[in-house]
């Protein structure tokens, strides 16, 4: 199974941060890596270009989710 090309685009720029884990260590440097790509916002910023490129709708369907 294959995933979507946003989740993968997702996944390889979480990647670039945090490498894989081949065996067993504390995650508390990688957590703390990926907690500051989302407060920065450039995780989300490279997100939302890459689906604009790709003219991928985010946020489809949430209209009033909020209230």
């Amino acid at each position: 199974m294959k995933s979507s090309a946003l989740l993968e685009f997702a996944h390889d720029y979480v990647r670039e941060f945090v490498e894989f884990a081949e065996e067993d260590r504390i995650f508390a440097n990688d957590i703390n890596k990926v907690a500051g790509i989302i407060k920065d916002f450039s995780f989300v910023d490279k997100l939302n270009a890459f689906a604009n490129s790709k003219n991928i709708e985010l946020n489809q369907g949430f209209a009033g989710f909020n209230e």
